[in-house]
């Protein structure tokens, strides 16, 4: 779809530079200034997978279904735990719109899952802020190691207390 609009600029003599999420390969857009959201997210997954001992049950959490992102952060997560015979990948959970749908989703996984969960892996600014959130509001989840994404106060509060393993910062030079 995106390539759709893109082809239709560079045949007008419009250069295309996309900023925040790569179009899908091949395309038609000169350059992209973006995070490597599929490695950032591979790299969370490992942060978490070695906290735990390459052992237990991940969830990997983001964004809208309609990111570009989301597929990406999703599969490097995914890839990450095959790796290793121990670890199974119990969900990924995308869908997160806005701070509100991030809670709503977050909560009820933890409400159903969350004696079954060992590692969550929240890559996208509402999933982590969520995330934080409940781990900050229930000890009866301590047991949940846990990485997001992102500055937010709320997450970097969550890591300075030790409800969060750590927060990957986006950058697109990394």
């Amino acid at each position: 779809r995106s390539n759709d609009k893109i082809n239709e600029l560079v045949a007008s003599g419009i250069p295309v530079v996309c900023i925040g999420g790569a179009p899908a390969q091949p395309s038609q857009c000169m350059m992209t200034l973006a995070t490597d959201v599929y490695q950032c997210a591979y790299d969370a997954t490992l942060t978490v997978l070695d906290a735990l001992n390459y052992e237990g049950n991940i969830v990997a959490v983001t964004g809208a279904t309609t990111d570009t992102n989301s597929a990406k952060r999703l599969q490097g997560v995914a890839d990450a735990c095959a790796q290793y015979s121990n670890v199974t990948l119990l969900d990924q959970i995308d869908g997160i719109t806005g701070e509100s749908s991030g809670l709503e989703i977050v909560k009820k996984l933890l409400q159903e899952r969350g004696d079954e969960i060992n590692g969550v892996v929240a890559m996208d600014y509402y999933a982590a802020y969520a995330m934080a959130y409940c781990l900050l509001s229930r000890d009866a989840y301590d047991h949940i190691v846990c990485v997001g994404i992102d500055s937010d106060d709320l997450v970097l509060e969550a890591v300075r207390r030790g409800k969060m393993l750590g927060s990957m910062s986006q950058n697109p030079w990394a």
